[in-house]
């Protein structure tokens, strides 16, 4: 266990730093610099900026510069909020993504989850059509359309949750909605084919010839065994929500990092940029190593190597 782990870190080490590297290069390739937005700005004092930020420095003597940096906990500061540390932005901006990434996992896992299992038991029914039909319409629905159908009905014509903002427990509510509700119906449907499968099995009728209950059935042996691939997708969503949605947070006006991202990226904030991707490399690669190391929670017969 102890080397499988160490593998993966190594591993995942490495794949930071090809993230990294072409999230560099490809920034450096983008026409236009982080100044040319400025218009009111003269040319020598363009030029003097270019020169103390050392971007007029050869390619690869500023990605030298920048992994040095990287490796002691320093990203710079931003280039569009001067003085403002990109450590101090990812500190204020990433546990506001993180929390509505948690919401939006724990309403996939406790929405599609029994979702899935219910129309797996109830397999061919009206239930199970239900279910599926459901599953089927909401995955196939854009995003900002579920989020403005959400806002109509139940911000402005019920008047049970605020339209936008963040800070308290309702503010919380639709967007945890609308950035879970792909993600639980994806779980729902894999959820169902698994489980289908796993009420086939050989040990599903020997627990039947026991005499177990239907429901123990399902949810203490066939679950357990039908659980693994439900939870490498749920993983690999939540993941990707815990970096933040750029649709929702700035839809709701939510001040998370996701949004502040994609602004990012449209101001040539190259230390921004840097800083947030080398946060949600960090993020994916150590969400597929819990993922990992679960399975053999989940089923001892999962021997890591």
């Amino acid at each position: 266990m102890v080397a499988y782990i160490i593998r993966r870190i190594l591993h995942a080490a490495l794949v930071i730093m090809i993230a990294a590297t072409l999230v560099f290069v490809i920034m450096r390739l983008m026409p236009g610099g982080p100044f040319d937005v400025e218009n009111i700005m003269s040319e020598e004092a363009r030029a003097n900026l270019v020169r103390l930020y050392g971007l007029d420095l050869p390619i690869h003597e500023q990605y030298g510069r920048f992994i040095y940096s990287a490796l002691h906990g320093d990203f710079g500061t931003s280039y569009k909020y001067r003085g403002l540390r990109v450590s101090e932005i990812i500190a204020r901006r990433f546990p506001v993504s993180a929390l509505l990434g948690l919401c939006g996992v724990l309403f996939i896992t406790l929405v599609g989850i029994p979702m899935g299992i219910l129309a797996a038991s109830k397999r061919n029914s009206w239930l199970d059509y239900a279910i599926m039909f459901f599953a089927s319409l909401g995955y196939a629905t854009p995003n900002f359309v579920t989020v403005l159908l959400l806002l109509l009905f139940l911000a402005v014509k019920a008047g049970l949750f605020p339209v936008g903002g963040w800070g308290g427990l309702l503010n919380v509510v639709l967007p945890t909605v609308a950035l879970g509700l792909p993600g639980v119906c994806i779980v729902a449907r894999l959820t169902r084919s698994s489980m289908i499968n796993a009420l086939q099995e050989d040990y599903v009728r020997t627990a039947q010839a026991k005499g177990l209950t239907r429901l123990a059935i399902t949810v203490k042996h066939a679950f357990r065994n039908a659980v693994i691939p439900v939870i490498t997708v749920l993983g690999v969503i939540g993941s990707y929500m815990l970096c933040g949605s750029i649709v929702i947070e700035r839809i709701f006006a939510i001040p998370g990092i996701g949004n502040f991202f994609a602004t990012s990226i449209q101001d040539s904030d190259y230390p921004v940029v840097m800083g947030i991707t080398l946060l949600f490399a960090v993020v994916i690669v150590l969400m597929n190593l819990i993922i990992d190391l679960t399975y053999g929670v989940i089923d001892p017969r999962i021997v890591y190597d």
